[in-house]
């Protein structure tokens, strides 16, 4: 069986268990991921077209939070800071299922001045992903998410986070 078959074939096994994903991507040439993700999101329900890290329209915190709420095309409204954070978190424990979201290039979350160093974000997300179980991210980098954390912090400890990589050919 191709890599990328394996690889496709483990997240949909633990996306479908209620484990959030961190698809890193390594290697070059570059690995196609970009079809992988697609694939799985549109095979898997309660996933929408991935929330891409690149774009402006999730720069800020309430934006990001705001299209985590909406995948699953359940739209719903958000609040600025500070009370973003209440809300997003009310919001995902009061839906009778779970949610799930996908985002790319997760490794612009170093370089988003609004929330790369937010440690209030990531405990509300270590929150209703590892303790209310309310929460499956399935996210693709080419970073490690454990590299993404704020360093020397509580949230250092988000380890729950299932790791595949995804090898590109040599």
């Amino acid at each position: 069986m191709p890599h990328w078959l394996e690889v496709k074939a483990e997240i949909k096994t633990l996306v479908e268990r209620r484990d959030s994903v961190n698809l890193q991507v390594i290697g070059e040439p570059q690995p196609v991921w970009r079809p992988l993700v697609e694939q799985i999101c549109d095979e898997l329900a309660g996933f929408s077209e991935p929330i891409n890290m690149q774009r402006g329209t999730v720069a800020k915190r309430p934006d990001l939070l705001r299209a985590i709420l909406n995948s699953g095309n359940r739209a719903k409204t958000l609040p600025e800071k500070p009370g973003d954070l209440v809300e997003f978190e009310e919001q995902l424990i009061n839906r009778p299922d779970v949610s799930f979201a996908a985002l790319t290039h997760f490794e612009m979350f170093l370089n988003r001045q609004d929330y790369k160093n937010d440690h209030e974000l990531f405990g509300c997300l270590r929150f209703v992903v590892t303790e209310e179980r309310k929460l499956v991210l399935f996210i693709q980098s080419r970073l490690d998410f454990i590299q993404t954390l704020p360093r020397d912090h509580a949230l250092s400890s988000f380890n729950t986070m299932k790791h595949i990589e995804l090898r590109g050919n040599k």
